[in-house]
């Protein structure tokens, strides 16, 4: 399966793209859930008061809420902006999902369905009708996945390449922690793929390490 570049996305793949986001926004909206989850109301008063709290598991999370509160929240009360902002960031990983999809050459029926099963999976749909804002991580996993699987392909296709989608997927996953600690969780298991993937494509063992040590200083040193 080959991977479709930019510059053959027309403007209706965009729209495809922003449609899939607007619609996953419009059902967990019309799905929200009456009954907060998890510690939804602690992070409220916060919220609502303008005030960032940088905890180290979550550094960059509740001030990402804050800063949508202020500036895109047109008065609504900050529960209601939690949820909006949850509902939007769990729609712009399904939009960057089938931009994936949609470059690794997936037919169009294909592509709604795997798209619907993400929008549907529990915790997506748990998380997304709901005002507790962790789906804040998710666009910059999905981002660190979509450079991770185009890296690889083009490696399969030019084992000489370059190495500047895994350097992205590495730093986009650094930003994820950034956001949820348990995110670095991924690093070693990123690591190991693109060790492997050099190896599989003839890059030689040094080219293996190198990667493998790129992708964690890379990762690690965004987060940090």
């Amino acid at each position: 399966m080959g991977v479709r570049k930019f510059e053959t996305m027309s403007p209706q793949v965009w729209l495809q793209a922003v449609a899939v986001m607007v619609l996953a926004v419009l059902l967990y909206s019309g799905l929200r859930s009456e009954l907060p989850v998890d510690d939804v109301l602690r992070f409220t008063p916060a919220v609502a008061a303008g005030s960032y709290e940088w905890d180290s598991a979550h550094l960059l999370m509740q001030p990402s809420a804050v800063l949508w509160h202020r500036w895109l929240g047109f008065g609504a009360p900050a529960r209601t902006s939690q949820e909006r902002f949850n509902a939007f960031c769990g729609g712009l990983s399904l939009a960057i999902l089938y931009l994936l999809l949609l470059r690794l050459g997936v037919d169009l029926p294909r592509r709604i369905l795997l798209t619907a099963l993400g929008a549907l999976a529990f915790n997506q749909i748990l998380l997304g009708t709901s005002g507790h804002f962790k789906l804040a991580v998710l666009p910059f996993l999905t981002l660190s996945l979509y450079h991770g699987v185009i890296w690889e392909r083009s490696v399969r296709a030019e084992p000489g390449g370059g190495d500047g989608r895994l350097a992205a997927s590495a730093i986009f996953l650094g930003v994820a922690t950034a956001f949820l600690v348990n995110s670095i969780l991924v690093a070693p298991f990123l690591g190991l793929a693109a060790a492997a993937i050099s190896l599989r494509s003839g890059g030689g063992l040094r080219r293996a390490f190198k990667r493998l040590l790129g992708v964690g200083a890379l990762s690690g040193g965004t987060a940090l």
